[in-house]
């Protein structure tokens, strides 16, 4: 399928492209505009208060660097928060979501400390609409080696923002 070079167009080739199937290229667009998820546009946004709004209090976070996943909201929005910090020009570059809307894949280009990664955000949406089921993919190893290390450095930070953030919850309740 290639471009067209058509500069007038008439009702015929309207009525003949309406016929024809559609794209892969033109579902998958059609499916981000309608499907983009509240946590895509928080992270565009850099929105760290929408980013939590949108995590479940049980959510499960599967990081690609650690063999243990991370279980609840004030550790994935710490280390969410932290990989804010370590990614330059990231971009979410396509959004990928079942028919009905509870599971999506959002990829992802990104640099660490000068190495270019690409991933993929893998959620999964509880009854409310809030992720519990967080998992990152990403490539190629020395990108993923080296954001590691980028998060590494950052992990007494991150436990004492995931230890403050469930105090206040424990406060509240």
């Amino acid at each position: 399928m290639g471009f067209s070079n058509r500069v007038v167009e008439t009702s015929q080739t309207r009525r003949e492209e309406q016929q024809r199937p559609l794209s892969v290229s033109e579902i998958e667009r059609d499916t981000v505009s309608a499907v983009t998820h509240p946590f895509r546009k928080a992270v565009e946004a850099r929105d760290e208060a929408a980013i939590e709004a949108s995590l479940a209090d049980d959510v499960v976070f599967t990081s690609p660097v650690a063999f243990k996943p991370y279980p609840g909201k004030p550790i994935t929005a710490a280390i969410l928060r932290a990989v804010m910090r370590v990614f330059e020009d990231f971009r979410y570059i396509r959004e990928i979501a079942d028919s009905e809307g509870r599971d999506h894949a959002l990829i992802f280009e990104a640099t660490v400390a000068g190495k270019k990664i690409t991933g993929c955000d893998f959620l999964h949406l509880d009854d409310d609409g809030l992720i519990d089921d967080f998992m990152v993919m990403l490539r190629p190893l020395s990108g993923a080696t080296v954001l590691a290390e980028a998060i590494g450095a950052q992990s007494d930070r991150i436990q004492s923002e995931a230890i403050e953030a469930g105090q206040r919850v424990g406060a509240k309740a």
